[in-house]
């Protein structure tokens, strides 16, 4: 249910973005009808739209932020256990920095 969360946030903000353009023009065509001003029908449903559109977009980005934090802590998980392992069997250095792993004892 909570894998790839990122994902699910970016899908429901299309679904969100859709639902926000039918809802506008519902609304603007229903105002529009109502008052004498088409126009002003008209206006209400573009200003509509781009209220979903700026939320649909803050949405989508807080979707990416959440794959891309996903995409930092399995990369930095994946440091730290090569890390690990380097430290369990470290190689053996000599003084002069040159890599004596190959010297047997």
């Amino acid at each position: 249910m909570f894998n790839k969360s990122g994902e699910k946030i970016k899908g429901l903000s299309y679904v969100l973005f859709l639902f926000g353009i039918i809802a506008a023009m519902i609304e603007g065509a229903a105002y529009g009808s109502e008052s004498e001003s088409f126009l002003l029908g008209i206006l209400i449903a573009a200003l509509l739209v781009l209220a979903s559109w700026i939320s649909a977009l803050l949405l989508y980005a807080l979707g990416n932020v959440v794959d891309d934090i996903e995409n930092i802590r399995e990369g930095l998980y994946t440091l730290v256990m090569k890390n690990k392992q380097e430290e369990a069997s470290p190689a053996q250095v000599d003084p002069a920095g040159r890599d004596d792993s190959s010297k047997t004892e």
